[in-house]
Order: C-alpha cells, then sequence, then structure tokens
C-alpha cells in the first residue's frame, strides 16, 4: 500500500480506495443563491409523471422538457422512432412561467430518495441551474439540458 491509499477490511469484504488529492472545487459556487420561480410539486405524483414521460426519450433527446405555469406542469418528450408523449402535474407556482429541460433520470435519482410529500423545485431561467428542496436538510442541484 502507497501513502495515498486507504484499506479497509472486514470479515466479508476487502476495500482498499485511492485518496484525492488536491484541492475540493467550490460547490458553493454553483447552488443559485435566489431564485425568482419556485414550484410546490407534490413528490410521488412528480415522479411518476416523469417516469411516464420519460418512456419516450431516446439517446439524441435524453430530455424531458417541462412547462411550467400557474397551477401545473406539462412534461412532455418525443422520441423519433417511438413518439410523443405529454402528461400533467398539478404544482402551485410562485413567479412567471417558465419552460427548462432536465435529463429524467436525474430528476428520478433524486425524487426516489427524498422521504417528505411535497417537494420545492426553485429556478430562474431555462438555462441556469435548479434546486430542488425537500423538508429542511435536502437539496439537490439540477443543471438543465438543452433540447434544442
Amino acid at each position: 500500500m502507497e501513502e495515498n491509499q486507504i484499506l479497509l477490511r472486514t470479515a466479508r469484504a476487502v476495500l482498499v480506495s485511492q485518496l484525492v488529492q488536491g484541492n475540493f472545487p467550490k460547490y458553493a459556487d454553483v447552488i443559485p443563491k435566489e431564485c425568482n420561480r419556485k414550484a410546490k410539486i407534490k413528490t410521488a405524483e412528480f415522479e411518476h409523471r416523469i417516469r411516464q414521460a420519460a418512456l419516450l426519450t431516446d439517446e439524441e433527446s435524453r430530455g424531458v422538457r417541462l412547462n411550467f405555469s400557474a397551477d401545473r406542469v406539462t412534461l412532455s418528450s418525443r422520441a423519433p422512432e417511438a413518439g410523443e408523449a405529454e402528461v400533467t402535474c398539478p404544482i402551485t407556482l410562485e413567479g412567471e412561467a417558465v419552460d427548462m429541460a432536465f435529463n429524467p433520470a436525474f430528476l428520478t435519482d433524486c425524487l426516489r430518495v427524498v422521504d417528505t410529500e411535497d417537494i420545492s423545485l426553485e429556478m430562474n431561467a431555462s438555462n441556469k441551474p435548479a434546486v430542488i428542496k425537500a423538508g429542511s436538510d435536502f437539496l439537490y442541484v439540477l443543471m438543465p439540458v438543452d433540447l434544442g
């Protein structure tokens, strides 16, 4: 073993890992400090709608478009060989309407570990990071995708 490695040995497993050298990036710089749009959404229903829309995506269009309005978000996706999907989910939106697109896998990764009934999806613009908040100690930064 070298100086920059760590070894963990148990009765069932051996784990060897290389320690990272250098400075950790300033992750706080990518977290938006303030957002001018805030959507309150039922976690389980939103996750279900994302999964529905994600069924009709492919490698080229690996994104789901979310059109936020005052009382609902419309999720749409398209796969040239398979067709198009459009589903809606009720929300409460503070701020102006906005369209954004996200990789549905990143959204579902987040939502499946949230243990609150509602989430808050905070946004500024379609090309800026969004933040999902749940409870007082859960924060998830989500980068939008460009669907053209």
